[in-house]
């Protein structure tokens, strides 16, 4: 749920889809945004084969429902100003995933009301949601 741009890390967010995806064929993935990296991660997507599990159904209005039908929000930014991505999924009490920058942990706990990651580590990334029991995603501090 943030723009296809370099600075919200949708390369981290990729690389740890696939390592996720090759371990839960259940699980499909959706990246709500448009922006100027559509194009290359659409073809990326595509060339990995992950054309029908991950989703990239562009700029949304009903990001609200997106949300409340979600198991978790991913934003693994390299730098943000105002996170309003994040502030909208805590707010919906979507468990989150974040990259570990002070944004971010001007908005959430760590541990309690998401979880942080290191920027730019795709395996980080892909374990915190891996195993929803160890990350404590399912943790019934958040309200579904």
């Amino acid at each position: 749920m943030a723009r296809l741009h370099p600075q919200k890390g949708v390369d981290t967010w990729l690389e740890a889809a696939t390592a996720i995806l090759s371990e839960r064929p259940d699980l499909h993935l959706a990246w709500i945004g448009d922006g100027e990296l559509r194009a290359d991660v659409s073809d990326a997507v595509r060339a990995r084969g992950l054309a029908g599990r991950i989703h990239l159904p562009g700029r949304r209005t009903d990001v609200d429902q997106w949300l409340h039908g979600s198991d978790a929000f991913v934003l693994p930014s390299r730098f943000e100003g105002c996170p309003f991505a994040a502030l909208e999924a805590l707010a919906a009490g979507c468990p989150s995933v974040l990259s570990d920058i002070g944004p971010h942990r001007e908005i959430a706990r760590p541990g309690d009301e998401a979880l942080f990651v290191p920027v730019d580590d795709p395996r980080a990334l892909a374990a915190s949601l891996s195993d929803r029991k160890s990350t404590r995603l399912n943790s019934s501090h958040v309200k579904r």
